[in-house]
């Protein structure tokens, strides 16, 4: 089995023109708010996290994924090590003019 990393995870989304993958490094107690306009996946690196939306909360660990839902969330790095999360969107297609 092919230990979970960024690269792992771009092999599963090869395609840039169809998704969009960012990496994210969070200190211990790091925390924000934002909203996904799309779904999205969350791969953790390292460390654990947690988000928090509407309609339940996901806590994650090194080498857990999920899908997270479309909306507005809360997100929670835990523990002493935070967390180092790859997110990947599905980009939109673009509205017919």
């Amino acid at each position: 089995m092919q230990e979970l990393s960024e690269e792992a995870v771009r092999t599963l989304y090869p395609d840039p023109a169809v998704h969009r993958i960012s990496r994210g490094e969070y200190p211990p107690g790091t925390s924000y708010a934002g909203t996904l306009a799309v779904p999205g996946t969350a791969f953790v690196l390292s460390g654990s996290c947690r988000y928090v939306m509407e309609k339940g909360e996901i806590a994650l660990s090194k080498g857990d994924f999920a899908e997270l839902p479309r909306g507005a969330y809360m997100f929670y790095a835990n523990g002493d090590e935070g967390a180092q999360v790859v997110r990947v969107y599905k980009i939109p297609e673009p509205l017919p003019l």
